[in-house]
């Protein structure tokens, strides 16, 4: 199998369980942890697991086998959270396949809908609110200028909020949160050709196109403002 593929699956499944469950948060990636060991055994992979494997893995041959590490040989206090972690989730060290089981895990993708929503709605929100001040000012500036009134005042308000309106929505737009997004969305754009997680990738890629709206929406505000007047980036 693909050394690329592999350590694209096995990311992809450690940012999802550590967005699952944000204890996880110090769990090596598999590879990076059986890299770092020297002793380790094959186990048989089981029947309806292979079975799962078999029929979701594309352009690879599943295997039949996978390393299991020889816990009673490491070192402890280095390993401790991974070792924990692996010993109690041996499913983890089959990375491709925690990524098929969720793939087919209503109660899972319902809870990282969830969790995607709940990050989205608080950047929207944000969002939201800092292009309202924007184009209500705009609105007003422009009813201003129609009743024949000197907007100049006026203008400078909105421009002086404009440092931090950008800030506050670049904070929402760059959050580790969004940004977890985008970079899960790329690996699983990377993995779904080979295996079969589309119900995964499509959760993602619903969100990360919601918050290339949000950056559209955005651009447009910059618009806005040129029509009164102002030149200004948000970017």
């Amino acid at each position: 199998m693909g050394k690329n593929f592999e350590d694209n699956v096995d990311l992809l499944t450690n940012e999802i369980e550590k967005l699952l469950n944000p204890n996880l948060e110090n769990i090596l990636p598999k590879n990076v942890f059986l890299r770092s060991i020297d002793n380790k055994k094959e186990e048989e992979i089981n029947k309806n697991d292979k079975k799962l494997l078999k029929n979701n893995l594309k352009f690879f041959t599943a295997s039949s086998t996978f390393q299991v590490p020889e816990y009673n040989e490491l070192d402890q206090e280095i390993f401790e959270n991974s070792i924990a972690y692996y010993k109690n989730n041996q499913d983890a060290l089959v990375p491709n396949l925690v990524l098929l089981k969720t793939a087919n895990d209503e109660v899972k993708l319902s809870k990282i809908k969830d969790i995607l929503n709940n990050h989205y709605i608080k950047a929207k929100s944000i969002v939201g609110a800092c292009l309202n001040v924007i184009l209500d000012g705009q609105k007003y500036l422009k009813s201003l200028e129609i009743a024949d009134l000197d907007i100049t005042l006026d203008k400078q308000n909105l421009v002086d909020k404009l440092p931090l309106l950008t800030d506050k929505m670049k904070e929402s737009l760059h959050s580790s949160e969004v940004e977890n997004v985008k970079n899960i969305t790329l690996l699983c754009k990377e993995v779904k050709d080979f295996l079969n997680i589309s119900p995964i990738a499509s959760v993602f890629e619903e969100y990360y196109n919601n918050y290339q709206t949000l950056k559209s929406d955005i651009d447009k505000a910059e618009k806005v403002l040129g029509e009164i007047g102002i030149e200004w980036s948000f970017s």
